[in-house]
């Protein structure tokens, strides 16, 4: 279902932006480092346990955008972006002593419309959007 959606999108982008011209159109990649940080606390038990994640992860991502010939400066671009956590460990504390832990695989994919307007003011170059 979902590669249906995504190619109906694509299809219907590819048709309301007309005509494209090698000139008015780019295709980019982009990665990333970062780290997850997660954080969980419950008294359920009637003790305070708490849990902490610091994970690493990596960002990949392709886009593509298309400049408008008419009005000027006006451009629509599709992004896309997986995320890869680098296996890591949870782990449960109570009082500062470790009672539990498990493994934790974070993994993702965001899809990101773009619809905006870019130009440059001598070298600043500046683009704002609305997703």
């Amino acid at each position: 279902m979902k590669k249906i959606t995504l190619t109906s999108f694509l299809i219907a982008f590819a048709l309301l932006t007309g005509e494209s011209y090698a000139g008015n159109s780019g295709i980019g990649v982009h990665w990333g480092y970062g780290t997850l940080i997660y954080e969980e606390a419950t008294s359920g038990l009637g003790t305070d346990i708490e849990s902490e994640l610091r994970m690493k992860t990596m960002l990949f991502g392709v886009s593509g955008e298309y400049s408008f010939k008419k009005p000027d400066h006006f451009f629509a671009a599709i992004v896309t972006d997986w995320v890869v956590g680098i296996e890591d460990k949870e782990d449960w504390n109570f009082d500062n002593v470790r009672i539990q832990s498990g493994d934790a695989n974070v993994d993702g994919q965001f899809y990101d419309v773009r619809f905006g307007y870019k130009d440059s003011f001598e070298k600043f170059y500046y683009s704002m959007y609305k997703y």
